[in-house]
């Protein structure tokens, strides 16, 4: 508990700050000799204490702040560290003011974080999916939000998107508008991350590593292309079928490939070597830094040419 509540020192409770707003009339001033203190003041101030150790005590899974849930039979809130299990009916969570969620029948959702702005905190939202799919709808800065599933974590750039997991822990994620980086990596590995922009999806399997984003729409035999690169088994003439590809929708998912240290070496170099020119590439970014999956220079990169792809 802060020593706000006794001295005054360290950071007030909002509840705290809230209470002393609602009393405030009621503080404390000299009274003239003659007067004589009234016994309902008095009472007021010695239950003060007590008052304000209820407002910070909370149940067990419900401290700090709280989001309204609809459509699940006796929840109607849930906080940090609460699970959310949906029957056989959608259900939706209210993130604050930033947005909502969509819950798909028999999903398990847990509210993993709940950081309000505050004294120059960042606001930070953060769901767990176990199973189940759910419909992200947020209007927030970019990082704010992220779900989390058996597979990696996908970061809300200010999005509509869903997530899928199976029974598999194996993770979905399509992207209807903005965009999401979803970040990876198994213990001990590097954490990266995969770009996924308007009208594209991924997806990662538990402990591995996600397919390049591709859009919709995208042709069969290019998705089937995009397929034997990720997964080791192109011939020489997938990887030139690939690389002739015209549309600029299509350069998405090799630009991940050119990144991915799982790909082969001479693959990604030349995936790099025949990158169009109309893709700008800083002066800074160079043929070794992307070949060692530099994460600096990949995203100078990407924050050059991401335009073209949402």
């Amino acid at each position: 508990m802060s020593d706000y509540l006794w001295d005054k020192t360290g950071e007030p409770d909002a509840d705290v700050e809230r209470l002393e707003r609602l009393l405030a009339r009621f503080r404390h001033r000299p009274a003239p000799r003659a007067a004589r203190p009234r016994r309902w003041v008095l009472a007021l101030a010695a239950a003060l204490p007590l008052v304000a150790a209820l407002l910070l005590w909370r149940a067990p899974g419900t401290r700090g702040p709280t989001y309204e849930v609809t459509g699940v039979a006796g929840l109607e809130r849930v906080g940090v560290g609460d699970w959310i299990e949906v029957g056989e009916e959608r259900a939706s969570v209210r993130i604050a003011d930033i947005g909502g969620v969509d819950l798909e029948p028999r999903s398990r959702v847990r509210v993993d974080e709940i950081r309000l702005a505050h004294g120059g905190r960042r606001e930070e939202h953060r769901l767990y999916l176990a199973r189940g799919g759910l419909r992200a709808s947020i209007f927030a800065a970019e990082r704010v939000f992220g779900t989390s599933t058996p597979a990696g974590f996908s970061v809300d750039l200010g999005c509509i998107y869903t997530v899928e997991v199976d029974e598999h822990g194996t993770t979905r994620i399509a992207v209807e508008t903005g965009r999401v980086a979803f970040g990876f990596g198994g213990a001990g590995e590097p954490r990266r991350e995969v770009f996924v922009p308007s009208g594209a999806s991924i997806t990662c399997r538990k402990d591995g590593r996600p397919t390049p984003p591709i859009k919709d729409g995208a042709a069969d035999a290019f998705v089937a292309l995009i397929g034997r690169i990720h997964g080791g088994s192109a011939t020489p003439a997938d990887l030139e079928a690939a690389l002739a590809a015209e549309e600029r929708d299509d350069w998405l998912p090799l630009f991940e490939l050119m990144n991915d240290l799982a790909i082969d070496r001479d693959v990604r170099g030349r995936i790099f070597d025949r990158f169009p020119a109309g893709f700008e590439r800083p002066s800074t970014v160079t043929r070794e830094g992307i070949l060692a999956a530099d994460p600096g220079q990949r995203q100078l990169w990407l924050d050059a040419i991401k335009h073209w792809w949402w």
